[in-house]
């Protein structure tokens, strides 16, 4: 057997060898981590909203880009790359330059809820485009037709952006909110703090490790499987090594990069919530002027959620990160909505409208499944039409 053969086998053994302790270390490293992995796992979300999407194995940091007015859009790079992404990075049909005349288009702002309601197709169709033109009559007698503005992870002040982008396109505007800005009320952000994902890109533009850790750990969570390629092991060691003190340094990372001042620091809780809420306040003002002033019908519907008025399966315990949602203060957000409608801006509640829906609505802790979707595009566009005067078809 020639010298050179012989060197070759046995360097192929080794590497095989080596692959092989390097692949059972880190089998033991993600086994013996496994505990505080899950528990770290909400800092790279995959879940199954994403996987409602046919995004699984994407995390939602690996799905965006840094946009110059929403803050975000959906990036359009071939990883990661969101199906049905529109030619302004959000999600739906193309967005004209001008008023499309031949319809009764109506814009549709907000976070995730919004944008899974607008875009959610059943039988080739928008459900709610299919309930407004089945059930009701647009003012104009044209076919409704729904413009999507929303995108996931939004809260305002970003549906001010979206109206100022899209609201010469549409006739009628809806925004589903409260549960994305119930979260910066809990923690005691500024609601016109740039938004969470804005920031995160400025973390990951600091640490390129963390930043692959981000964009490909969500693969390795998902995996059932101890046979990964080693790199993928890696990528889990990394992000895991990272994340031991993740949450002070990226809150870290973040604050210096806040685009807007921090809250004096002699402020208390109570201080930090009144602003906010007063801020809401204006963004909301400004928001139905702006529509009021073009002579625009604009409802705002508070977005249902699952700790209020529905029972809750076992799957949909199993689902839902209780630590992470405090009913009382989402409650506080809403009471303040319905106080602030009495006023200033008219609003539909639609907290109850799974009240009377036994069976699994919810695949996380906002986010419904294509039935929930169906009774609220169901409910929101007959409260709609009845607010507006729109007349029932036959």
């Amino acid at each position: 057997m020639a010298r050179w053969f012989k060197v070759s086998l046995i360097n192929l053994v080794v590497l095989c060898l080596l692959a092989i302790v390097l692949e059972l270390v880190f089998f033991g490293f993600y086994s013996t981590h496994n505990d505080r992995l899950k528990a770290d796992r909400s800092l790279f979300p995959t879940d199954s909203y994403l996987e409602s999407m046919g995004m699984e194995g994407c995390s939602m940091m690996a799905m965006l880009a840094p946009h110059p007015l929403f803050g975000f859009y959906y990036h359009n790079q071939s990883h990661c790359r969101r199906p049905s992404r529109n030619n302004y990075g959000l999600v739906g049909r193309d967005l004209e330059l001008k008023k499309n005349p031949n319809f009764y288009n109506v814009l549709v702002l907000g976070g995730s809820v919004s944008e899974s309601l607008a875009t959610h197709q059943s039988g080739g169709q928008f459900v709610l485009e299919r309930e407004l033109n089945e059930h009701w009559q647009s003012p104009t007698k044209k076919p409704f037709r729904i413009l999507n503005g929303a995108e996931i992870a939004a809260g305002q002040p970003m549906q001010l952006a979206q109206t100022l982008m899209f609201s010469d396109l549409a006739d009628a505007a809806i925004s589903i909110e409260g549960y994305n800005e119930y979260f910066g009320f809990h923690f005691g952000y500024r609601i016109d703090a740039a938004p969470l994902p804005w920031l995160a890109f400025a973390v990951k533009a600091q640490n390129p490790l963390l930043s692959f850790a981000m964009d490909n750990l969500a693969s390795v969570m998902r995996s059932k499987s101890w046979t990964w390629l080693t790199r993928w092991h890696l990528t889990l060691f990394v992000a895991a090594t990272l994340t031991r003190n993740f949450q002070a340094s990226w809150w870290k990372i973040a604050i210096q990069n806040q685009p807007f001042p921090t809250f004096p620091k002699e402020w208390g809780d109570a201080d930090k919530k009144s602003y906010y809420l007063d801020r809401y306040r204006y963004f909301l003002r400004m928001l139905n002027g702006i529509y009021t002033q073009a002579g625009k019908p604009f409802l705002l519907f508070i977005a249902p959620a699952p700790g209020f008025y529905k029972s809750l399966t076992e799957e949909e315990r199993g689902r839902i990160m209780a630590d992470k949602f405090e009913a009382k203060e989402y409650e506080r957000i809403f009471t303040f909505l319905e106080d602030l409608q009495q006023t200033e801006v008219a609003h539909e509640s639609l907290l109850k409208i799974y009240e009377n829906h036994p069976e699994t609505i919810y695949v996380d802790n906002i986010h419904p499944n294509d039935s929930g979707l169906e009774i609220m595009a169901r409910e929101l566009a007959t409260r709609l039409a009845k607010r507006n005067g729109w007349k029932r078809k036959n």
